[in-house]
């Protein structure tokens, strides 16, 4: 028998596996490249307008959006409520799991990095949801991306741009990223990369969509899985660690939200981030513009082309839309009360 003495000194602790004290050297060469801006995206074989919808859809979201642009309040809310289009019946989209709780609880903790969730404002629930459906002329306004992973105890910086905080969408409130390290690690659990009023953070998933009290104006949330997909996990960690903190799109109107005008990344609607993150981790063409992809191009409405895997069918995990007469109702008591008075509580 042969034994082999070391020194102590050479003998290194075991390390909790997934639990880096550090990000890892790989996530650090894997350092996510700048923000692409108008100037930096590939040369279009195509014209942009069909990148995302097409020539048709997108001259009437600029004539819907310039008409919406111009109504009172009140007018405008309850015109986009009325219009917009409802999720029900369900079970055109996919599996309704909706009516199975604990079916829904074992799906959502089986999501994988990679992909989706979507989801629908009920009437009357949400003008700015309601609005982008009509705008879009979809039943789906709200687009993330699942990730599986961890917060660390390593702290970093915040990468993202910021900038003087003048024009901010109004019902837009940012808050501050969360400053410890997000690590990609399937072992961990599902996640929310998100996109809202309050930027660009990572999120509970679970928590998020059936208990944050931000989520009760999406009546309809669905899952949708990305298949066939090898995704890189140290260029994904870099890229997430970068926009983490990001404003909400400050630079295109909101009824022109889905333009070129919101080609700058440095601040990003939902279906912005989404696709950025697609276009890095190489599912996405790098020319096209992700500001323009409406959060339907990932549900019902021109597709997005993947240039590798695919999205399954939607998959309903939660349908709590309100009738539309029932919904309608706090128009018409306003209405009935002091118009101007309803318009100024919505301005507010």
């Amino acid at each position: 028998m042969v034994v082999v003495c070391m020194p102590t000194s050479a003998i290194k602790p075991i390390e909790p596996a997934n639990e880096p004290r550090a990000p890892p050297a790989a996530v650090l060469a894997a350092r996510a490249p700048p923000l692409p801006t108008l100037a930096d995206r590939e040369p279009s074989p195509r014209a942009s307008a069909t990148d995302f919808m097409d020539a048709a859809s997108a001259q009437r979201m600029a004539v819907v959006g310039d008409v919406l642009s111009k109504l009172d309040p009140t007018t405008h809310n309850a015109m986009v409520a009325v219009l917009s289009k409802r999720a029900a019946p369900y079970d055109r989209w996919g599996p309704n799991l909706s009516k199975y709780p604990a079916t829904v609880a074992v799906r959502l903790d089986a999501l994988k990095t990679g992909d989706l969730v979507l989801c629908s404002s009920g009437p009357a629930m949400s003008w700015v949801g309601n609005a982008i459906q009509v705008l879009t002329d979809s039943t789906w306004n709200h687009v993330a991306m699942v990730v599986r992973g961890r917060l660390t105890d390593v702290e970093e910086e915040d990468q993202s741009f910021h900038g003087d905080g003048a024009h901010p969408k109004r019902w837009a409130k940012h808050k501050r990223r969360d400053p410890r390290h997000f690590h990609v690690c399937e072992s961990g659990k599902p996640q929310l990369l998100e996109a809202s009023g309050e930027g660009v953070h990572i999120y509970d998933l679970r928590h998020r969509l059936l208990e944050d009290p931000a989520y009760d104006e999406y009546a309809t949330v669905a899952v949708r899985s990305l298949s066939e997909a090898r995704l890189a996990p140290e260029r994904l960690e870099a890229w997430i660690a970068k926009v983490r903190g990001t404003e909400f799109e400050k630079e295109a109107p909101f009824h022109a939200l889905f333009t070129e005008a919101a080609a700058d990344c440095r601040s990003m609607h939902c279906a912005e981030l989404v696709t950025a993150t697609y276009q890095h981790m190489g599912l996405v063409a790098r020319h096209l513009c992700a500001g323009t992809a409406p959060p339907c191009a990932y549900a019902d409405r021109h597709h997005v082309r993947l240039k590798r895997g695919r999205l399954g069918p939607l998959e309903i995990v939660k349908a709590t839309e309100p009738p539309l007469d029932r919904a309608m109702e706090k128009y018409e008591s306003v209405s009935t009360a002091d118009p101007a008075a309803g318009a100024c509580r919505r301005k507010a």
